[in-house]
């Protein structure tokens, strides 16, 4: 047979087959095949071409075949077999693999990835159907909106969160976190995080250190503050290196405290560690308890809601990343989004307004 034998026309009509698998986000197999039967009528078969469909769950199993009689025919029969296959992918929020199964096309026919790795997108977000309608009937509006922004900002980021995580119900009108409480809790970061540095990163002795952050614990009247976790911490001068690093995390939260105050307006995408140098000169601007609550501004409670739901969903977002094995999304830092985690949660009064060492992390 020649090169171009295989594009001339047979005189004999040959039945080509081909199958297709379509993965949507919705498991109600009745509402998937309302769909398909509006847009194929699968009760009727034309002029003989056909196409059989079957769906377990959120899977639908597509066969289909059709005569031919040359490979320029096959060709165009199969774009109009793909077509409408595309449109239901679309209208179903799915995706669909024709042939060997190993490339996965959106219901606009774009790559989204394909055996070597490739695609023809540069995010992909997976659909997903909305909650249902009494999901949150009973939850303050405020709730539901502080919801919907983070939602908003999550999309435009390209950072895919589920959409049935719950809400914060705290309100803001509610009495929450005051002024004096923060400036405490800073003091006592402070102190926390500049002793761990000089044991693990001077390499200080336990009696070194802790004559290191005496003045500071004394100039702001720290010691009341610390947390009973972290007092033993201080006490402990057996205190491992591995225990010693976790508590240098503690400059994220002295950060978000700061930023919290006024101190500074750039909560940034925490997808780095703070300027760690920065965030000591900052609060070290003022020596005692007395000037720092004359400088501080603490943000209204509203503001700090809004921050703590949209850290609660970022955090999901890097836990479900890593038990799929994958990257977090947009270079998101895992250890700086749960320490923010837990400092916006305490300041907004989440978990009933509990002490510092009981913040929920759970996402």
């Amino acid at each position: 047979m020649g090169l171009f034998d295989k594009f001339k026309k047979s005189t004999v009509p040959q039945r080509v087959n081909g199958a297709a698998l379509l993965f949507c986000p919705e498991s109600d197999y009745k509402n998937v095949l309302d769909q398909i039967e509006q847009m194929f009528k699968i009760e009727h078969f034309g002029d003989g071409n056909h196409i059989t469909l079957r769906q377990c769950k959120s899977l639908v199993v597509i066969t289909y075949s059709f005569d031919s009689t040359g490979f320029g025919e096959t060709k165009e029969k199969e774009k109009q077999v793909m077509a409408p296959l595309l449109d239901i992918t679309e209208t179903l929020q799915g995706v669909i693999t024709f042939g060997d199964s190993f490339t996965f096309l959106n219901g606009r026919g774009q790559v989204i990835l394909d055996k070597e790795g490739k695609s023809e997108l540069d995010f992909y977000m997976p659909a997903e159907f909305p909650v249902p309608e009494d999901w949150a009937k009973d939850a303050p509006a405020e709730s539901v909106e502080r919801r919907n922004k983070s939602m908003e900002r999550l999309w435009e980021k390209h950072v895919y969160v589920a959409s049935w995580l719950p809400l914060l119900w705290e309100k803001a009108e509610e009495p929450g976190r005051t002024v004096e409480e923060v400036c405490a809790r800073a003091a006592a970061l402070l102190a926390i995080s500049l002793y761990s540095e000089s044991r693990v990163g001077d390499h200080m002795s336990y009696e070194e250190a802790r004559e290191f952050v005496a003045p500071i614990i004394e100039g702001y009247g720290a010691e009341k503050f610390f947390s009973p976790r972290e007092r033993a911490y201080l006490n402990d001068s057996e205190s491992t290196e591995q225990t010693q690093i976790q508590y240098t995390w503690q400059y994220e939260n002295l950060w978000v405290m700061e930023w919290a105050l006024g101190l500074t307006d750039d909560l940034f995408w925490p997808d780095r560690i703070c300027d760690v140098p920065g965030s000591v000169r900052l609060i070290k601007g003022y020596s005692t308890m007395e000037e720092l609550l004359s400088a501080a501004k603490l943000r209204p409670r509203k503001e700090l809601l809004e921050q703590a739901d949209l850290i609660f969903r970022l955090h999901w977002a890097c836990v479900d990343a890593r038990v799929m094995g994958m990257a977090s999304p947009q270079k998101l830092d895992e250890g700086v989004v749960m320490e923010r985690h837990r400092a916006l949660f305490w300041l907004a009064g989440c978990d009933g307004m509990c002490p510092w060492d009981d913040v929920d992390l759970s996402t």
